[in-house]
């Protein structure tokens, strides 16, 4: 074909519309990475789970070439040529988009159940939409250290989506908890005792210390060791029990 000739043909194809070229097989995944089977359906069951890699985020999508395949076939022991691999497949993951409200209304017994007692979800509040991979869950909703007093409490949080214990999606929600008098107390007051838990290897030692400052659980407060009076850095697991960290 001349050179005139090609050029007329691009342009005919460009004005009716048309690609020059075929587009490429799409598949849907559910997430979050990708196999052989999912790419190449008559893929042998023994080369079916070989990973070739993280899937795209929703609402995006990602190419996967032939010599992707290939070399991720290879790098599992497998033989390339056992296998029809296309020139390339364009990957996408099977999404859903979360209202606001379906964001909060799914979030909120998440969330409640990890308080401790005498807190209380009064609301959440999501201001935007969310695309998550179809399969995504809310496993857990993550608050910063606020303040704690008596009565309502607003602070920020982090929604977490996620697919077979991976992250997957986060968004940012308003919190609004009710606390009691009790509950706004920390779980260990300056001056309270708490059991250390010291652990070395197998060797495991319990020593008394009082706190050196509130401390709430989760968080690692400071204590001084009643006996020698050493001040070890601890965290603290409940009202009764702070397990010494590394490095103290």
């Amino acid at each position: 074909m001349s050179m005139r000739r090609a050029l007329a043909l691009v342009l005919a194809l460009a004005l009716f519309g048309l690609p020059a070229t075929a587009a490429e097989p799409a598949r849907t995944v559910p997430g979050p990475t990708v196999t052989l089977g999912e790419v190449v359906p008559n893929a042998p069951d023994d080369l079916a789970g070989i990973d070739l890699g993280d899937a795209p985020p929703a609402g995006g999508s990602r190419l996967i070439s032939r010599d992707e395949m290939r070399r991720a076939i290879e790098r599992a022991g497998g033989k390339a040529s056992d296998v029809a691999l296309p020139q390339v497949v364009r990957i996408t993951v099977a999404s859903k988009t979360w209202s606001p409200d379906e964001l909060a209304n799914a979030a909120k017994p998440v969330l409640a159940q990890g308080l401790p007692p005498g807190i209380t979800v009064e609301r959440l509040r999501v201001r935007r939409a969310l695309t998550a991979p179809e399969r995504a869950r809310i496993e857990s909703v993550k608050l910063p250290r606020y303040r704690k007093r008596a009565g309502l409490v607003t602070t920020s949080g982090t929604i977490e989506l996620s697919v077979d214990g991976h992250v997957v999606a986060r968004a940012p929600v308003a919190v609004y908890l009710r606390l009691t008098e009790r509950a706004a107390e920390p779980t260990v007051q300056r001056g309270g005792r708490i059991e250390l838990v010291i652990e070395r290897g197998s060797a495991r030692v319990t020593a008394i210390a009082e706190a050196l400052a509130d401390t709430d659980v989760d968080e690692v407060g400071r204590f001084r060791v009643v006996s020698t009076r050493k001040i070890l850095s601890a965290r603290v697991e409940s009202a009764r029990v702070a397990r010494v960290t590394g490095g103290s």
